[in-house]
């Protein structure tokens, strides 16, 4: 039987989506309490069609499966397997490592995928897990193949429990003075220390867990190159003895703001290997030459154990460093400790988990570590404003399509729209916390960054306002209007001034007119003659851009976008040659979206573990160029064209 590795880039960080709210009480925090409820165990089971793979063999491994974890696991757990679950066909696709790296989402069990096929006369198994309490996938897709038909199931059973990730909570930060002041001390709780069962078979002195960070309003967030190594772990004996571990980390621990609820720990898949690692410059247009830097790597921490210290370079051609290549070098047990230094100083401590014989890829920075600490956390807040920003849009199309509803209750749009200005209100308290952390002198690149991040923010308070205004509007029908004819009408104005609001003046004009039909005002009439005539098209060359960017530009995937680059500026063109005004301000509410789609996109690939995913970003970049590019164009237009009418 031999034991092969795909491996993931353990600390590639896999954004959650925006929609992807975290349920206090069934994803994390309640659930680590001591006592807890047990884990939700998920084992998809998908089986290669073959003549081989029998229906009898499924049926058989399935079972064994089943039967095997739940007498495992015993009350910690309810485990169940399954053959069917919506992710398989783009596992199938793009294999675990991809797929997994992809999805996005929080819940509150656990899904470990089983893959099972013949390579070669052996029945290969793949699993890896997605931990739905986290929203993450586990570090590594694990591979193991037996001849053996008999052994599949419990080969299977082995692969889940090395990377089941049991988990462990602590409430806050230790107050830390000097950055450098590691490791310390934090007191654990463990889901499932009051059911019962005996935790020592899978929480051991030594055991090493990745961190996640908890706030009540978005979803778990994963603190790069931070582990806690159980110290003093569970007592079966005595379950009131605290258990213990020490926490490291490599970048400035993570401000607790308002949300705060704790830190999940999740139990890693370690072993006992090499350290493999290999230096990237963190930032890819640093000119300033070659990484020259050394690296201390020792067993039980950043400090002393000078009898045992490991010392080296990395090879100057790759940059990377292998304890694997001298044989004198006792392999690592879990975890190393690495001191990368650059002229004598140390610019980065890594805590180093060892989960399988890859090489991990580190970004370091020519300067200090706290520049790439500086770094996380824009990116961090970027990442925030990014989902307070689609939440608010989300919250529009909501709107949108209630307004759209016949016989929809117009209390429930308001309602709608007051939860969506409460959900604003509260993010932009917290974006505002955040930015304030930040330091004034960014340097020029990470200026124009927090500006761009400015502007989002701009944004998302101007839709909070629209959204205000637009439910003050919706209250003051309901109390006025008596006239059910007359509600009609009022309701009908205010889903013009929404539809007009999102660049969607057809429909404003059709709902308008509704309106006039009933309401019969003179002021409203100009407003629909004025607007109808700034809609007109002059050609049917017009008409087809107003098409194209109305139905087709908003609906192009990225390839789609880096082709259609140039037809898209034709169409504006012809947009503005054609002096109007309305369709270019559908064309910034299209692109605006595209930008967003293509940062997410962006932040999915993993250039380091996939190759092709290097290409992908370039293009990416390229399209963003060209939608800047573009959004720059539009906004001058319009601002000329107002200047002009005024």
């Amino acid at each position: 039987m031999r034991l092969f590795h795909h491996s993931a880039s353990l600390f590639g960080a896999a954004l959650l989506a925006f929609s992807a709210l975290l349920s206090i009480e069934s994803t994390g925090h309640a659930a680590d309490a001591a006592g807890g409820p047990p884990y939700k165990l998920t084992v998809v089971l998908d089986v290669a069609q073959s003549r081989v793979l029998t229906a009898t063999f499924r049926e058989q491994v399935e079972r064994e499966l089943q039967d095997g974890l739940q007498a495992a696991l015993g009350d910690l757990a309810r485990v169940e397997v399954t053959r069917e679950h919506p992710k398989l066909a783009d596992i199938r696709e793009r294999g675990l490592g991809r797929a997994l790296d992809a999805w996005k989402g929080v819940s509150a069990e656990k899904t470990h995928f089983v893959l099972i096929q013949l390579v070669n006369n052996e029945y290969e198994i793949q699993a890896r897990q997605f931990d739905g309490p986290t929203g993450t996938a586990s570090p590594i897709v694990r591979i193991e193949r037996t001849a053996d038909r008999a052994f599949v199931a419990r080969v299977a059973s082995l692969l889940i429990e090395q990377d089941f990730g049991f988990s462990a909570a602590f409430p806050t930060w230790p107050k830390v003075g000097d950055p450098n002041d590691q490791p310390q001390i934090v007191q654990l709780t463990f889901p499932g220390s009051g059911l019962g069962v005996p935790l020592s078979r899978w929480v051991s002195k030594g055991d090493v867990f990745a961190v996640f960070h908890l706030t009540s309003e978005r979803a778990p967030e994963r603190i790069p190159w931070c582990l806690v190594q159980i110290q003093d772990p569970p007592q079966d004996d005595n379950p009131e003895t605290p258990c213990t571990g020490r926490l490291f980390w490599r970048y400035k621990p993570v401000s607790e703001v308002a949300g705060h609820l704790g830190y999940r720990c999740v139990k890693l898949g370690a072993i006992r290997g090499p350290v493999k690692i290999r230096l990237v410059k963190s930032d890819p247009k640093d000119n300033s030459g070659p990484l020259h830097a050394s690296f201390e790597v020792r067993r039980g921490g950043f400090k002393a154990e000078e009898a045992t210290l490991v010392k080296g370079g990395p090879d100057p051609v790759t940059l990377t460093f292998s304890t694997a290549n001298n044989p004198a070098i006792q392999p690592f047990d879990k975890v190393a400790f690495v001191t990368v230094k650059r002229g004598g100083v140390a610019r980065a401590l890594l805590p180093f988990p060892i989960l399988d014989d890859h090489t991990e890829t580190v970004p370091l920075s020519v300067h200090t570590d706290q520049v790439d600490a500086l770094a996380q956390r824009i990116d961090r807040w970027g990442r925030h404003v990014d989902d307070a920003w689609r939440v608010q849009s989300m919250v529009y199309q909501d709107i949108r399509d209630l307004t759209q509803k016949p016989g929809i209750a117009r209390e429930k749009i308001i309602a709608r729209a007051q939860e969506g200005i409460k959900r604003t209100v509260d993010d932009l308290a917290r974006l505002e916390t955040e930015r304030a952390e930040l330091p004034n002198n960014l340097g020029s690149t990470r200026k124009t960054e927090r500006e761009n991040i400015d502007k989002m923010i701009k944004e998302i308070k101007k839709g909070e306002k629209e959204l205000t205004e637009f439910t003050d509007r919706q209250e003051k029908i309901l109390k006025e209007e008596s006239s059910p004819a007359k509600k009609v009408a009022r309701a009908q104005l205010e889903d013009a001034h929404f539809a007009e609001d999102k660049a969607d003046f057809g429909q404003a004009i059709e709902l308008y007119k509704k309106a006039q039909e009933e309401l019969k005002d003179p002021k409203l009439q100009e407003q629909i003659d004025n607007l109808q005539t700034r809609w007109m098209t002059v050609s049917d060359e017009h008409e087809r851009a107003r098409r194209y960017i109305y139905d087709t530009f908003p609906t192009l995937d990225t390839r789609g976008l880096a082709l259609q680059m140039d037809t898209v500026a034709k169409r504006f063109q012809i947009c503005k040659e054609s002096n109007d005004q309305l369709t270019p301000r559908k064309l910034l509410l299209a692109i605006e979206m595209h930008k967003n789609r293509l940062r997410q996109e962006k932040a999915e690939l993993n250039p380091n573990v996939n190759e092709g995913d290097q290409a992908s970003i370039e293009r990416i970049g390229k399209v963003v160029e060209g939608l800047v590019k573009l959004n720059t164009d539009v906004l001058d237009y319009l601002s000329s064209s107002t200047k002009k009418s005024d």
